[in-house]
Protein backbone atom coordinates (compact mmCIF):
# COMPACT_ATOMS: atom_id res chain seq x y z
CA UNK A 1 0.00 0.00 0.00
CA UNK A 2 1.37 3.62 -1.05
CA UNK A 3 -0.07 7.21 -0.35
CA UNK A 4 1.29 9.85 -2.09
CA UNK A 5 0.77 13.72 -2.54
CA UNK A 6 1.27 15.87 -5.81
CA UNK A 7 2.92 18.57 -3.45
CA UNK A 8 5.46 15.90 -2.56
CA UNK A 9 6.58 14.77 -5.05
CA UNK A 10 9.37 16.73 -7.29
CA UNK A 11 8.28 16.67 -11.23
CA UNK A 12 10.42 15.53 -14.07
CA UNK A 13 10.36 18.09 -17.10
CA UNK A 14 10.74 16.46 -20.42
CA UNK A 15 10.26 19.69 -22.05
CA UNK A 16 9.91 23.28 -21.22
CA UNK A 17 6.51 24.27 -19.80
CA UNK A 18 5.84 20.43 -19.08
CA UNK A 19 5.86 19.38 -15.21
CA UNK A 20 5.13 15.80 -14.91
CA UNK A 21 4.53 14.14 -11.12
CA UNK A 22 5.16 10.43 -11.01
CA UNK A 23 3.06 9.68 -8.45
CA UNK A 24 2.84 5.57 -8.34
CA UNK A 25 4.86 3.20 -10.12
CA UNK A 26 8.29 1.19 -10.52
CA UNK A 27 10.43 1.51 -7.42
CA UNK A 28 10.23 1.53 -3.30
CA UNK A 29 8.88 5.42 -3.39
CA UNK A 30 6.79 4.86 -5.80
CA UNK A 31 5.09 1.61 -4.19
CA UNK A 32 6.73 -1.14 -6.34
CA UNK A 33 3.98 -1.26 -8.71
CA UNK A 34 5.25 -3.31 -11.90
CA UNK A 35 1.60 -3.88 -13.92
CA UNK A 36 0.91 0.08 -13.77
CA UNK A 37 1.35 3.60 -12.98
CA UNK A 38 -0.01 6.90 -12.43
CA UNK A 39 1.20 10.11 -12.88
CA UNK A 40 -0.14 13.91 -12.82
CA UNK A 41 1.00 16.37 -16.38
CA UNK A 42 0.39 19.55 -16.13
CA UNK A 43 1.31 21.58 -19.50
CA UNK A 44 1.59 25.31 -18.75
CA UNK A 45 -0.17 27.81 -21.37
CA UNK A 46 1.71 27.93 -24.93
CA UNK A 47 3.76 25.05 -24.46
CA UNK A 48 3.79 20.96 -25.22
CA UNK A 49 5.14 17.68 -24.13
CA UNK A 50 7.89 16.56 -25.85
CA UNK A 51 6.75 14.14 -29.10
CA UNK A 52 7.28 10.51 -28.09
CA UNK A 53 6.43 7.10 -28.03
CA UNK A 54 6.06 3.80 -25.74
CA UNK A 55 7.53 0.68 -27.75
CA UNK A 56 5.57 -1.59 -25.22
CA UNK A 57 3.39 0.71 -22.77
CA UNK A 58 -0.31 1.80 -22.92
CA UNK A 59 -1.47 5.28 -21.54
CA UNK A 60 -4.40 6.54 -20.62
CA UNK A 61 -4.89 10.01 -20.15
CA UNK A 62 -7.71 11.26 -17.81
CA UNK A 63 -8.11 14.96 -18.65
CA UNK A 64 -9.04 17.21 -15.03
CA UNK A 65 -8.61 20.51 -15.67
CA UNK A 66 -8.53 23.16 -19.23
CA UNK A 67 -8.58 22.56 -22.78
CA UNK A 68 -5.86 21.49 -25.76
CA UNK A 69 -4.75 19.29 -28.53
CA UNK A 70 -3.88 15.81 -28.51
CA UNK A 71 -2.15 15.03 -31.61
CA UNK A 72 -2.07 10.77 -32.13
CA UNK A 73 -0.11 9.60 -35.46
CA UNK A 74 -0.92 12.94 -37.14
CA UNK A 75 -4.19 13.02 -35.83
CA UNK A 76 -5.67 15.89 -33.98
CA UNK A 77 -8.11 15.99 -31.04
CA UNK A 78 -9.49 18.52 -29.38
CA UNK A 79 -9.39 17.44 -25.33
CA UNK A 80 -10.73 19.11 -22.22
CA UNK A 81 -11.38 17.92 -18.88
CA UNK A 82 -13.47 15.08 -18.79
CA UNK A 83 -12.42 13.55 -21.48
CA UNK A 84 -10.38 10.31 -21.38
CA UNK A 85 -7.71 9.62 -24.24
CA UNK A 86 -6.14 5.99 -24.95
CA UNK A 87 -2.71 5.90 -26.30
CA UNK A 88 -2.02 2.42 -27.64
CA UNK A 89 1.94 1.36 -27.93
CA UNK A 90 3.88 2.88 -30.37
CA UNK A 91 1.33 5.58 -31.12
CA UNK A 92 3.43 8.77 -31.45
CA UNK A 93 1.91 11.42 -28.99
CA UNK A 94 2.21 14.71 -28.03
CA UNK A 95 0.08 17.29 -25.95
CA UNK A 96 -0.38 20.61 -27.01
CA UNK A 97 -2.00 23.85 -24.31
CA UNK A 98 -2.37 26.41 -26.66
CA UNK A 99 -4.95 28.84 -25.23
CA UNK A 100 -4.77 27.67 -20.90
CA UNK A 101 -3.35 25.52 -18.95
CA UNK A 102 -4.04 21.68 -19.16
CA UNK A 103 -3.75 18.81 -16.68
CA UNK A 104 -4.40 15.32 -16.81
CA UNK A 105 -3.70 11.81 -14.97
CA UNK A 106 -1.96 9.45 -16.90
CA UNK A 107 -2.11 5.98 -16.25
CA UNK A 108 0.50 3.64 -17.61
CA UNK A 109 0.76 -0.53 -18.41
CA UNK A 110 2.56 -1.72 -17.82
CA UNK A 111 4.52 0.63 -15.29
CA UNK A 112 6.13 3.65 -16.57
CA UNK A 113 9.95 2.94 -17.19
CA UNK A 114 12.07 5.84 -19.12
CA UNK A 115 13.98 3.38 -21.37
CA UNK A 116 10.34 2.92 -22.63
CA UNK A 117 9.99 6.08 -23.68
CA UNK A 118 11.28 7.13 -27.13
CA UNK A 119 11.63 10.88 -27.67
CA UNK A 120 11.10 12.10 -31.63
Amino acid sequence: MKIVRKENVKPINNAEGELFYEMIGRGENLGNAIHHSVGHVIVLKGYSTNRHYHPVAEETYYFIRGTGRMVINDCEYKVKSGDAILVNANDIHQLFAEEEEVEAIVICAPAFEPDNTIFC
